[in-house]
């Protein structure tokens, strides 16, 4: 089983890969948009280099799992505008993490 850490590499070569950014420009709580300008084509091509990097299946409407929100800050102000800011580097680990586990 991989340990956080692991996972937080290998999702941060994925990301680098897509956006074409060095992997020291990637941090936990990165936001794919905000910080890298993520499109929805982005978050399709994240999900087929995930899969084949971790050999696991994730349904197309998936990245973001349900616990995603459970976000204390999403909590606080649950407003459409605010849910851009849950897609994070952190969120994405998590949910591999959640996938690793058989889940």
């Amino acid at each position: 089983m991989l340990n956080q850490t692991e996972i937080f590499q290998r999702v941060s070569s994925v990301i680098a890969d897509v956006f074409d950014i060095e992997k020291e420009e990637i941090n936990p709580t990165s936001n794919l948009q905000k910080d890298f300008g993520a499109e929805p084509i982005d978050f399709l091509d994240i999900v087929f280099r995930l899969e084949r990097e971790f050999s696991i299946k994730i349904q197309r409407n998936k990245l973001f799992p349900d616990f995603t929100c459970q976000d204390t800050q999403f909590e606080k102000d649950p407003h459409l505008a605010n849910i851009s800011n849950l897609f994070t580097v952190e969120m994405i680990c998590k949910h591999i993490d959640y996938k690793l586990q058989g889940k």
